[in-house]
């Protein structure tokens, strides 16, 4: 009989013991699952929906902002007319064909593209840049950046092209309304469980110095002188919204948000309707560099020709032979100094 009871008391306690491992186990289970899922949550891409919510309750600021330009990971960024050649530091010269406004990117050339929507996130929100794939099948450099929160203004994207033919660039169509400007690079955001410590990016918005500087010396040109008072309204604009990420109270925000939108969207206007004026100017630029260039190639072959003429009038057989046996290398190394300069300025 005790026998009997001892194997029972050893059988129940096995029964316990496998039971709480089971539980074990469950609990092991469950804790990693919410641990997963804890970490899926403060590390989720906001989608479209999302997005527009985050803006509409005063998280983040699109402006100007279109609702085809959302995709199911992000938001798609337009060109606009301000497109700086750096290695130029001059505007890119826009063509205009069959209904397309284009430029042709050069081999190893770079260009910084000023988007046509400014952008301000509050300390929840940062987010990642990436090139469209339809640019970067064509042959364009892949762009990826961050985004910082608390980060604004407007964004100056570089464009490079490493291939070794020129690259055709579309940045607007003619459309019923006017211009229609295309996009060329996502933003894909994330929002964050909790604040950023940091109170304000330490990057800062679009080099709006470059674009000063380009037209700063041009003090006599018309359009230069209007083109600079459109950067400066920017600037002015952008500025203004400092002061969002120091609102805590969402209703003030929202406020202040919508008389931004309201002034920026009008400067933007008057940035596209300027658009001709800056394809003048940057023509005229354009012009300018091409008449500098050929101007140097004729003086200095017509040089070339005067002292090839003194020499075989008035040299001596010794001056006229080490002239023949050097003409031709120096002759070489001018032609190539100007192809390289041509590649670069022109």
């Amino acid at each position: 009989m005790r026998v009997n009871n001892i194997c029972y008391d050893i059988n129940i306690k096995l029964r316990k013991l496998k039971t709480t491992k089971r539980l074990g186990t469950v609990k092991t289970i469950m804790y990693k699952r919410d641990k997963e899922e804890t970490m899926i949550q403060q590390a989720t891409f906001m989608n479209d929906v999302q997005i527009d919510k985050a803006r509409r309750e005063g998280e983040l600021v699109i402006c100007p902002y279109n609702r085809k330009n959302l995709t199911p990971v992000g938001y798609n960024l337009s060109f606009s007319g301000f497109i700086v050649s750096l290695g130029k530091k001059a505007f890119v010269k826009m063509k205009h064909k069959d209904n397309e406004w284009f430029f042709y990117l050069k081999p190893h050339e770079t260009v910084l593209v000023w988007t046509r929507e400014t952008i301000w996130v509050s300390r929840f929100i940062g987010g990642t840049f990436h090139s469209k794939v339809s640019l970067v099948t064509n042959g364009l450099g892949q762009v990826s950046t961050t985004l910082d929160p608390g980060w604004h203004g407007q964004l100056l994207v570089p464009l490079n092209n490493p291939t070794k033919r020129k690259i055709k660039v579309v940045i607007a169509h003619d459309g019923e309304n006017g211009k229609e400007f295309e996009t060329f690079i996502t933003m894909v955001l994330y929002r964050a469980q909790e604040a950023s410590m940091y109170e304000k990016s330490d990057n800062k918005a679009a080099r709006t110095e470059l674009l000063e500087n380009i037209l700063k010396d041009k003090k006599k040109d018309h359009d230069a002188q209007q083109l600079l008072r459109l950067v400066y309204r920017v600037k002015e604009s952008d500025n203004k919204m400092d002061e969002l990420c120091d609102l805590n109270d969402p209703i003030d925000r929202r406020e202040k948000i919508k008389m931004f939108e309201k002034e920026h969207r009008n400067v933007i206007k008057e940035i596209d309707k300027e658009f001709d004026r800056l394809n003048q100017f940057s023509t005229k630029m354009y012009n300018a560099r091409n008449l500098i260039y050929w101007g140097s190639v004729v003086i200095v072959f017509l040089g070339i020709i005067v002292v090839t003429v003194l020499i075989q009038v008035k040299g001596d057989d010794t001056t006229k032979n080490i002239f023949a046996g050097c003409i031709g290398v120096v002759t070489t190394l001018l032609v190539w100094g100007f192809e390289q300069i041509r590649a670069k300025y022109l």
